[in-house]
């Protein structure tokens, strides 16, 4: 069986005011081949955006810890056990914060829109075109497109 891994296309981050100034409401950046470099001083959000892209593309579950990796025949997903995240780094708790991410398979392209203050999958994309906005039919494309017959197995690309 062929694994296909996603590659990142496009990150967008809107409404979040860590990444808010004078000349900018968020971040938009596409990603070209080759390699991206995040760079600057401490505290600017480095880490905090990391931490965007990857819940963006995973959503509000970590693997347990009880599971034994790639050896393991039951795979477990159980709840991000930090929540606030992205909530406590901002005045308004990321009321409006929203982030963008859309990522290829191939020549498939999904886009998802997660609220940044639960998660919660705003808007999902199969070509451009709507999909239902939830976290099981994330999930369900996830699988078919990355060619996993489990979500917490394409959680296990990011080592996680």
């Amino acid at each position: 069986m062929t694994i296909r891994f996603p590659v990142l296309r496009e990150l967008s981050v809107s409404g979040y005011g860590l990444f808010e100034n004078s000349r900018s409401s968020g971040i938009e950046h596409p990603f070209s081949q080759g390699v991206h470099v995040i760079v600057g001083i401490n505290g600017l959000g480095k880490t905090t955006l990391l931490n965007i892209l990857y819940r963006s593309l995973l959503g509000p579950n970590d693997m347990s810890k009880d599971d034994t990796g790639l050896a393991s025949s039951q795979h477990k997903l159980v709840d991000w056990r930090n929540r606030r995240f992205f909530r406590a780094r901002v005045r308004d708790e990321a009321r409006n914060a929203l982030a963008k991410v859309k990522i290829s398979f191939g020549a498939r392209i999904v886009t998802v829109k997660r609220s940044l203050r639960t998660l919660q999958v705003e808007s999902l994309l199969l070509y451009g075109q709507p999909e239902d906005a939830t976290q099981e039919r994330y999930e369900e494309l996830i699988c078919e497109l990355s060619k996993r017959p489990l979500f917490s197995t394409f959680m296990q690309f990011f080592g996680f």
